[in-house]
Parts: structure tokens; sequence; C-alpha cells
């Protein structure tokens, strides 16, 4: 006796945030939801910066000192993956990295 499969899929064109906005809930809860949708986001964006910036260093790493200007934009490109780092962390990212090198 065969088996058949059924696969089902729907897509829905609104978002969470739409759904509760037009029920009755209480703005807080929408407020709630923005908020968390917000810390997703920026802590996505943090993860792309820091391993982004671990790639860089890794390229900077294995660059031949005689290749300057290549080291200057790998280089470059490290410092303002930092800054960015330090931008969304309030400086926690190069406050733990000093913390960290000046145990070592």
């Amino acid at each position: 006796m065969e088996m058949e499969s059924l696969s089902l899929s729907a897509n829905f064109p609104f978002s969470r945030t739409q759904i509760i906005s037009r029920g009755s809930n209480p703005p807080c809860l929408l407020i709630h939801v923005l908020m968390v949708e917000l810390r997703d986001d920026i802590l996505d964006e943090i993860n792309k910066l820091y391993f982004e910036r671990l790639r860089v260093k890794s390229e900077l790493d294995n660059l031949a000192i005689e290749d300057r200007s290549k080291r200057f934009d790998k280089q470059l490109k490290f410092e303002e993956l930092t800054a960015s780092l330090d931008s969304l962390t309030g400086g926690y990212y190069s406050d733990q990295s000093r913390l960290i090198i000046s145990k070592k």
C-alpha cells in the first residue's frame, strides 16, 4: 500500500504588527512587539558586523607587509567595523576587547 504525502503552504500578506494593531489589543502590546522586533534586528546587525570583522581581521593578518594599499584598505575596514560594533553596544565591545587583552 502506497502512502501519499500532502504538503500545505500558506502565505499571509501581513506582519505580526499589522495583526496586533488591527485588533482591540492595548497599545502597550503593539509597543512590546515593535521593541522585540527592533531588538532582534539590532542583534542580527551586531552578529553580521562581528563576523565580518573576524573575516577582515583574518584577511589583514594574511596580507604581506609589502602590500600597503590592500593593508590600508583592510585596516580601515577593520576600524570601521569596530566603530560600528561600539556604536551599537555603547562602547562595550572595545571595553571588553581591551579587558581581555590586558589579562593576557
